[in-house]
């Protein structure tokens, strides 16, 4: 274990809380260890990172969050992610550590995102328009940010199938994983839940209509709404998802 674990240089404590996750993320993915598996003792992974057991908690805290890593009573930490989830959460973690990286895809994706909804606007089908409208339904009745959050994602989501183009789904999906830790840490705060669901239904009635122009401009006033505050919370931590873990 010594050999895939480094010594950790003492920084600020915060600095040192992300070394470690990112120290213990790089175990994780080693392959010694395999999703069910129990990790080392605490005492044993502090001494090899060089750390305090305090700091090392509030690493294995960030990891606990993210759903990677779940502690059991008097029985330690394991590894709970299952193979086919546990890389792209993996990679979540390591993108969401810099404030710069998050706030490019952010960027990406309010370019992209218009050109799917153009695309999409003139190839969805009569089935699909019927799933965002389940999917508004949902958001209509969900009674917190997750559930919300959930809908959010799987409506985005219809729209770049819709557009049918498997490339723009790929990098679309990726990147809605990528962000989905801050959607939602945005979502969770004061968020106008209303005003939300009108702005999908706008982008539902452009898209039901086949109007291009209109389902832009839809998407665009959505994505302006929702992608500044994401901005706004991004700059706010510095990029470090350790701080959502307070």
């Amino acid at each position: 274990m010594a050999g895939k674990i480094k010594p950790i240089e003492q920084q600020r404590q915060p600095s040192v809380a992300v070394e470690v996750t990112k120290n213990l993320l790089g175990f994780l993915l080693s392959g010694d260890i395999k999703p069910g598996d129990r990790l080392p003792p605490e005492r044993k992974l502090a001494e090899a990172l060089g750390v305090g057991r305090t700091v090392l908690r509030e690493g294995l805290k960030s990891l606990t969050v993210l759903g990677l890593v779940e502690g059991r009573q008097g029985d330690g930490n394991y590894l709970k992610a299952t193979e086919s989830e546990f890389l792209p959460r993996a990679i979540e973690w390591g993108m969401l550590l810099g404030a710069k990286v998050t706030n490019d895809l952010i960027e990406s994706r309010q370019v992209l995102e218009l050109s799917i909804v153009r695309l999409a606007a003139e190839r969805i089908t009569d089935k699909e328009i019927r799933k965002l409208d389940e999917l508004m339904d949902k958001m209509r009745d969900a009674d917190d940010a997750a559930k919300f959050a959930r809908a959010d994602v799987a409506f985005h989501l219809v729209i770049v199938k819709a557009a049918r183009n498997e490339t723009l789904l790929q990098i679309m999906n990726n990147m809605l994983s990528l962000l989905k830790v801050w959607t939602r840490r945005v979502l969770a705060e004061e968020v106008d839940f209303d005003e939300l669901i009108d702005q999908h239904s706008g982008i539902v009635e452009a898209l039901r209509a086949h109007d291009q122009d209109r389902a832009v401009s839809a998407m665009q006033l959505h994505l302006e709404s929702v992608l500044s505050k994401l901005q706004q919370t991004v700059s706010s931590t510095g990029g470090n998802i350790g701080e959502q873990a307070n």
